[in-house]
Formats: structure tokens, sequence, C-alpha cells
């Protein structure tokens, strides 16, 4: 490594060392990110995989639903710090999310109510 690219690494790790700084408190009201519930793919055949498919579907619901949530925060966030464009970007995440989560509510209703042959 030579000079000049060790002062580059040291002037970027010093420029993100400030913007973390700087960008710290203006993103303090900023909802974190949910952990996603994970991906099934399993047909529902008898009442326990219905049941289990329905809880599946409305732990997604809740995921989408926070995510939907946290880009709203975001949203916030940006409007405040004048970043009209990115606000309106989050904004249209959170309604987007907030659609997934309804779709994710409803098939979980859907597998509740499912009648299984016996």
């Amino acid at each position: 490594m030579n000079l000049a690219s060790n002062f580059f690494s040291i002037k970027t790790l010093g420029l993100a060392m400030l913007l973390c700084a700087i960008g710290s408190p203006a993103l303090a009201e900023v909802l974190p990110a949910p952990e996603h519930p994970g991906h099934h793919n399993i047909a529902a055949n008898s009442a326990e995989e219905h049941a289990a498919a329905a809880s599946h579907h409305k732990d997604t619901a809740e995921y989408y639903h926070a995510l939907g949530l946290h880009h709203a925060s975001l949203a916030r966030e940006h409007a405040k710090l004048g970043h009209h464009k990115l606000a309106e970007h989050h904004e249209k995440l959170a309604k987007l999310y907030e659609a997934i989560a309804e779709e994710h509510a409803a098939t979980a209703k859907t597998h509740e109510h499912h009648p299984v042959d016996k």
C-alpha cells in the first residue's frame, strides 16, 4: 500500500466517522428495521398445517407492518431534513409494505377458516 492510498483510506474512514456522528442525532427517531420471519413454501393439507400457515402469515404480516412503520419514520426524518425525494421514496415504500402486510393478514384468515376434509 503506497502513501497516497493509505491517506485516502484514513481520509475515507474519518469522513465515514464524521457522517455517523453528524447523522446519528438526525436519525434518532427512525424505527429500526424488523427481522424477517423466514419463508415457508409447504402445502397446507391438514388442520395443523393450516394453523401453522396462518401463524406464519400473521408473523409475516407483522413484519411487513413494522417495515412499513420503519419506512414511514424514515420518510418523516428525511422530510424534516429537507430531503423531499428521499421522503417521497420512503413514503411509497411504507404504503407498499402496508399493502403487503394486509395481504398476508388476509391469507392468515383464509388459512384459519379453511375447511379440512377428514
